[in-house]
């Protein structure tokens, strides 16, 4: 009797390139499954928004990077010290 693996390699090479792709398909569905559990506590109505925002943030998998005062420092050049363009914003200033 051959292994399971030996088996379904000769299925697999049985197979056309549509139905390859179902196989894939359902080896993704298989691993997704097997994935644990994550124990949701729901939100209500009383949750304040950081708690909605870090909820919403961890469900798509967004991570949150504090921002590190003066990281910019250098990034941004300023050409000429000027104020010729302010003139076409004048009837908009107090």
């Amino acid at each position: 009797m051959t292994n399971i693996r030996e088996e379904l390699a000769q299925k697999l090479n049985q197979l056309s390139t549509e139905q390859l792709y179902s196989v894939c398909q359902f080896v993704d569905f298989l691993e997704y499954k097997q994935q644990p559990v994550r124990a949701e506590t729901p939100l209500t109505n009383n949750d304040t928004l950081p708690k909605v925002v870090n909820h919403l943030k961890e469900e798509q998998g967004i991570s949150h990077r504090m921002r590190q005062p003066g990281s910019a420092i250098g990034t941004i050049k300023i050409l000429a010290d000027d104020d010729e363009h302010l003139e076409d914003f004048r009837d908009y200033m107090p």
